[in-house]
């Protein structure tokens, strides 16, 4: 609605030059939670196959992670949404600062959606090893919130300091 008023008022190019501020309203918007599912696939895929590759005794079958010890599960939880959106968010506010042309934009959201999956990525599968070594004894299995926003922070704040600045 809000795009085809401006359209209408300010015409299409100015309409245009308004679009990053829309993109960044619609982070708001519900239909965030319809990649959810997608997202535990993919993380599911991706954290099994690291799983394989250190060699690790597990059974992985879809989202679930069978140890010696008991199973972790991959739940709607651990899809990433959280880091995924705030990623998507800190690259619309670079690109908005930094007036960024679409290029930039494009490669700037590009590559925080994928450092917000990676990180995901590798706190689950922190947490697949913690619980591998502490044969699913450690309280970090239940509480990992801040492990979460740790990692993040490690993936994100390198990127943000790195990010070119246009002045």
């Amino acid at each position: 609605g809000m795009m085809g008023v401006s359209w209408a008022l300010l015409g299409l190019h100015r309409t245009l030059g308004f679009l990053p501020y829309l993109a960044l309203l619609s982070l708001s918007l519900p239909f965030w939670a319809d990649l959810v599912p997608a997202l535990v696939s993919l993380a599911s895929v991706v954290v099994g196959n690291w799983v394989r590759l250190f060699g690790m005794t597990a059974l992985i079958e879809g989202n679930s992670i069978t140890l010696p010890y008991g199973r972790l599960l991959i739940a709607d939880g651990c899809s990433g949404i959280r880091y995924f959106a705030i990623s998507v968010l800190l690259a619309m506010i670079t690109s908005i600062l930094n007036d960024y042309r679409w290029k930039g934009w494009l490669v700037t959201l590009a590559m925080a959606m994928l450092i917000g999956l990676v990180a995901n990525w590798v706190r689950i599968t922190i947490l697949v090893f913690v619980a591998y070594d502490t044969n699913m004894q450690s309280d970090l299995l239940t509480d990992h919130e801040v492990l979460g926003w740790i990692v993040f922070g490690a993936f994100v704040l390198p990127a943000l300091y790195l990010s070119p600045v246009r002045k």
